[in-house]
């Protein structure tokens, strides 16, 4: 209170702000908070409501929003628990909020277990083709920027079991890049 009366309200954020969010904050700390199976986890709640405040359309969709089936729980591991499994991932690593999507039911069915380099080429390829594969995104564009709104590195065209680990470090960069733009956009 003794600040809000000696720098008021805005000031007193602003040097909040200055202190507390640091690069080091955004670049490292979220990064690191991302690094969670917890979906209550504050962090990556906010993470939903940027996805929600932005409309973003749910993976492999061009007209289910995540905010569509938030409430429905369709989660989806986009490195399948039972492919992880067969590899030795344990429930801890394949459990991360890294690898949690929102997508419609009938994609996940779709996908099942297949290899994520299998499946995220299927729906580039139908971009070509035209031919339903996985979703119904028919625009390379589209699709791109629907990895983008979903936090999904580009990489994944190539990934397997051995870069998951990988992935999921890339992804919760992506991830804290867009809770980042969604509070300055506040």
């Amino acid at each position: 209170l003794k600040s809000i009366v000696e720098y008021g309200v805005v000031g007193t954020l602003e040097r909040i702000e200055s202190a507390e969010l640091s690069d080091n904050f955004w670049d490292v700390a979220l990064v690191q908070n991302l690094d969670s199976t917890s979906t209550i986890n504050p962090i990556y709640l906010v993470y939903q409501a940027a996805q929600v405040a932005n409309g973003d359309l749910s993976l492999f969709s061009n007209n289910i929003r995540v905010t569509d089936l938030i409430n429905s729980g369709e989660v989806h591991h986009i490195f399948p628990k039972a492919y992880l499994r067969n590899y030795g991932f344990e429930k801890n690593r394949y459990n991360q909020l890294g690898n949690y999507v929102y997508i419609d039911a009938g994609i996940n069915k779709d996908i099942s277990d297949r290899v994520p380099c299998e499946y995220f080429n299927s729906a580039k390829n139908q971009c070509d083709s035209k031919k339903i594969e996985i979703g119904t995104i028919f625009d390379a564009d589209k699709l791109s920027n629907n990895l983008d709104v979903n936090s999904i590195p580009e990489s994944i065209y190539e990934m397997t079991y051995e870069n998951y680990m990988d992935f999921l470090e890339e992804r919760r960069k992506l991830m804290a890049k867009k809770i980042r733009q969604y509070y300055y956009s506040l």
